[in-house]
């Protein structure tokens, strides 16, 4: 996401850029191919290393929960109307190079 150049002055929280370095420098060292899952797990264990260090100065992690069945019918049907978009898509596609390799190249321009 870009953000666009201003006057505005944005403060880092303390800790940030430390937080940030160790991450970078554990993603170039491991060289994952999911960064964001990689960085996820980081955060994770830097989480429960600091619950052992110092219990209770933070509230426990959720446990992964089953979707509700309302949320996963919505996801389903967001899920299948996307591949019916990109069939859609695609389908489009061949028939705009079908007819444009059908045409003589003089039209082209």
């Amino acid at each position: 996401m870009a953000v666009p150049f201003s006057n505005t002055h944005l403060r880092v929280p303390a800790g940030f850029r430390n937080l940030l370095e160790g991450l970078a420098r554990e993603v170039l060292r491991a060289q994952p191919r999911d960064v964001v899952g990689f960085a996820a797990e980081h955060f994770r264990a830097l989480l429960e290393e600091r619950e052992r260090e110092w219990p209770g100065c933070i509230p426990p992690l959720p446990e992964e929960q089953e979707a509700p069945p309302e949320l996963r019918l919505r996801e389903e049907t967001l899920e299948k109307r996307r591949e019916e978009a990109a069939a859609t898509i695609q389908a489009a596609y061949r028939s705009f190079r079908a007819r444009r390799e059908a045409e003589p190249r003089d039209s082209w321009a």
